[in-house]
């Protein structure tokens, strides 16, 4: 009994030293973001991602993670971990408007859209509530997905040569008149 009294101690040190240096890194990378040092925001996030992937502090560095993405101009990065941000309920205010902009950026409008108006209508007074607006109604008016986002169509198979026979001009063809 006193030795599993004992792992069980040594255990829940373990956690508290884990969370411990995983609150350091979400400070440390969050001092990082507002400094515009992005290299030192992404690769410790992701590594406390993979340690504590759906942890209490999971959707903060979602966030932290999704909009160093999205400086970084890599926007289907930038969406994932935003999306993640906003379905762990993370606490920033602005964090369905960053994904409604990197959905914007990345020409997924009507996607773009609706997020622009969850936000606007959840935070109204924010700051960019009316900017939310004004961009979702912008939205309307255009296509769900961006021309550059929607798939080639495919190309039509080459044309079979004609006949040698077929080729030849006939007495009643107008060149022939």
């Amino acid at each position: 009994e006193a030795g599993a009294k004992r792992t069980a101690e040594k255990a829940e040190e373990a956690r508290a030293a884990a969370a411990s240096a995983i609150d350091s890194t979400v400070k440390t990378a969050a001092a990082a973001l507002h400094a515009g040092r992005m290299n030192e925001v992404i690769g410790p996030l992701e590594k406390a991602l993979e340690t504590e992937g759906s942890g209490p502090r999971a959707a903060q560095m979602h966030y932290l993670v999704g909009i160093a993405y999205s400086k970084g101009n890599q926007l289907d990065k930038a969406v994932s971990h935003l999306s993640a941000a906003v379905t762990g309920d993370v606490t920033e205010e602005d964090a369905r408007y960053q994904l409604a902009s990197a959905l914007d950026r990345e020409g997924q409008w009507g996607k773009a859209r609706g997020e622009y108006d969850k936000f606007a209508t959840a935070h109204p007074q924010s700051s960019y509530a009316v900017f939310a607006m004004r961009r979702s109604a912008t939205l309307a008016r255009m296509p769900a997905i961006a021309p550059w986002n929607t798939p080639a169509p495919a190309k039509p198979a080459a044309p079979k040569a004609a006949a040698p026979a077929a080729a030849a001009p006939t007495s009643g063809s107008a060149s022939a008149r």
